[in-house]
C-alpha cells in the first residue's frame, strides 16, 4: 500500500508503524493483546500528532480510537465470527475490536462481500 501511495503522490510523507510479537501460549497472548492495545491507543496517536499526520490507514483492526484525524480501515474478513472452534475470549475480543474500529473509520475497505454486508 505504501509503495503504491508513493507512486500516486510524492507530495506527502508516509510512515509505517508496526511491532512484532513472538508466538506464545494463551496467557502470554492475552498480555500481548493488552500490549497491542496500549501501543495502538496511546503511542500511535502521539506519533501521529508529532508528525502532523492528516490520515491514518490501518490495514486491519484494531485501529487507534483516539486519533483526531480520519481513519481508513481495511477489514479483510470476518472469518473469526463464524468459527465455532475459536476460543470464546479471543472471539469476543476480536468482535469488540473490529466493531470499535469500524465505528471509528471514516472509510472501510474490504475484500469480502460478507464483511461488506456486515460492516
Amino acid at each position: 500500500v505504501l509503495r503504491r501511495l508513493k507512486t500516486i503522490s510524492s507530495k506527502y510523507e508516509y510512515y509505517y508503524l508496526d511491532y512484532e510479537l513472538p508466538k506464545r501460549n494463551l496467557l502470554e497472548k492475552i498480555f500481548d493483546l493488552i500490549y497491542e492495545q496500549l501501543w495502538i491507543q496511546l503511542l500511535v496517536p502521539q506519533v501521529l500528532r508529532k508528525e502532523k499526520a492528516v490520515l491514518l490507514y490501518s490495514p486491519n483492526p484494531p485501529t487507534s480510537l483516539f486519533v483526531p484525524i480520519p481513519v481508513v480501515l481495511t477489514i479483510p474478513d470476518l472469518v473469526f465470527y463464524f468459527d465455532p472452534n475459536l476460543n470464546w475470549f479471543i472471539k469476543s475480543y476480536l468482535y469488540f475490536v473490529y466493531k470499535l474500529s469500524a465505528l471509528k473509520a471514516k472509510k472501510i475497505i474490504t475484500f469480502s462481500q460478507t464483511s461488506k454486508k456486515m460492516a
